[in-house]
């Protein structure tokens, strides 16, 4: 015997919402991708070129909400060549 359950209204909003959530993500990672970069690297860049003083890994981390170690390894990676800089279009 199954259990039908119905969604609430609220509960419908939320799903819906989600959705749209989901869908915002992937076309923003195809549209980084035509420039050659992902979500973490464009973060960098952005908090980079906003920030008013320079910044450290543990400062950066910060203003992303990530682990200084997680920000300190993207930076190396950056600077050591394994990540690509921007492509112009």
């Amino acid at each position: 015997m199954s259990v039908s359950v119905e969604m609430t209204e609220g509960v419908r909003d939320w799903a819906r919402l989600q959705t749209v959530i989901t869908i915002m993500d992937r076309v923003r990672e195809l549209e980084l991708a035509k420039i050659g970069l992902n979500m973490a690297q464009a973060t960098v860049l952005y908090c980079l070129g906003t920030a008013e003083e320079p910044m450290t890994p543990m400062k950066l981390s910060r203003m992303m909400h990530k682990q200084p170690h997680t920000v300190l390894l993207w930076c190396t990676a950056w600077r050591l060549g394994a990540w690509s800089t921007p492509r112009e279009t």
